[in-house]
């Protein structure tokens, strides 16, 4: 696992409207900060980087049908963020889907496709009905934001909110690039910039989260009790490697599995 950082997102700089920390990761005081700046600046998503909006809409379109038992299916999406991918679904035809997400912000632009009861505000799970039990759950880039304990110990959370023939589908942004030449040169980028950073010659940028191998995001879907991991890369025609993994969170007799 590896820390990583960042400094802009969306054209907007970060030490615009906060003091980066390089040792302290975001916090929704940072987002709720980022978000007011981003709809200051964008009205809708068409404004966005188009490869990005790609990049979205086309991981969830690849996968959509691998993941979701069916149309009907119930499907919760935690941390929506600006809910492009979700629009995608509904677009797909998903007609049960609801989203959660730590702030009202971001859900400006997805509001209007999902009538109120199916928008949860808060954290997972408090912000949902006790008794709510999902055939899916999505987990779309928020990996990133949880350390190696509290990844599973969010997963094990995620498993309880399932169905018993339910499944857990996480799509990741940050995989850490199989090619040991390639992570070494990253490692070492790291140390260098650390380096900067402490002769106060340049910033690393805001810590963001954690990048993950492959092995490192199956042992973790492991040990919160998931079964039969499936995974695969996905070719979105974007620079970005993008990364599914999915898990059901009851032995279900008859299927294949991976492990």
């Amino acid at each position: 696992m590896r820390r990583i950082y960042q400094t802009t997102w969306h054209g907007i700089p970060f030490n615009a409207f906060a003091t980066l920390s390089s040792t302290v990761l975001a916090d929704p005081q940072f987002y709720h900060a980022f978000y007011k700046a981003f709809f200051e600046r964008h009205r809708a998503s068409d404004e966005l980087n188009p490869d990005w909006v790609h990049l979205k809409v086309e991981s969830i379109r690849r996968v959509h049908d691998k993941i979701f038992s069916s149309k009907e299916a119930r499907i919760l999406s935690v941390g929506c963020g600006l809910g492009i991918q979700e629009k995608a679904l509904l677009d797909l035809g998903y007609s049960d889907l609801e989203v959660t997400e730590v702030s009202e912000l971001p859900l400006r632009w997805i509001r209007p496709y999902l009538s109120k009861e199916r928008i949860h505000v808060g954290l997972f799970p408090s912000c949902l009905p006790d008794d709510r039990k999902y055939d899916s759950i999505l987990l779309a880039g928020i990996d990133v934001f949880f350390d190696k304990r509290q990844w599973v110990g969010f997963l094990s959370q995620v498993k309880t909110h399932l169905t018993p023939a339910g499944n857990c589908a996480m799509i990741s942004w940050t995989l850490e690039h199989e090619n040991p030449y390639v992570r070494a040169m990253q490692k070492l980028k790291d140390k260098a910039l650390g380096i900067l950073e402490s002769l106060r010659l340049r910033h690393r940028g805001q810590f963001w989260g954690y990048a993950r191998t492959r092995q490192e995001y199956r042992k973790a879907f492991a040990r919160a009790g998931f079964t039969h991991l499936r995974d695969e890369t996905i070719d979105t025609g974007t620079s970005w490697l993008t990364y599914c993994l999915m898990g059901y969170g009851m032995p279900v007799e008859g299927r294949k599995t991976n492990d």
